[in-house]
């Protein structure tokens, strides 16, 4: 699934509850690293990362919440955790 995908079943999943707002944040970013010795590659990595924030408005108060995980249970626990946020907040 490709990060728009992703930030569009967040914002779908945030706006099932009795919200007043949501907006969602999307980071990924991928390196790679090289290294050589003696003119020669001795070493290669690459790696990718993404993450997901989610920051809700319930009346006056605001919550945030971040993964970087994007399966189901993690976004359903974004959600909760980002309500929990604002719930807890004054």
């Amino acid at each position: 699934m490709d990060i728009r995908s992703i930030a569009q079943e967040v914002l779908q999943c945030a706006m099932k509850e009795q919200l007043d707002g949501a907006e969602v944040f999307c980071v990924s970013s991928s390196s790679t690293t090289v290294e050589a010795k003696k003119q020669q590659v001795d070493a290669l990595e690459a790696a990718c990362d993404q993450g997901f924030g989610l920051r809700v408005l319930i009346g006056s108060r605001l919550g945030f919440a971040y993964s970087s995980s994007a399966d189901s249970t993690a976004l359903t626990r974004l959600v909760a955790e980002a309500i929990a946020s604002a719930n807890s907040s004054e």
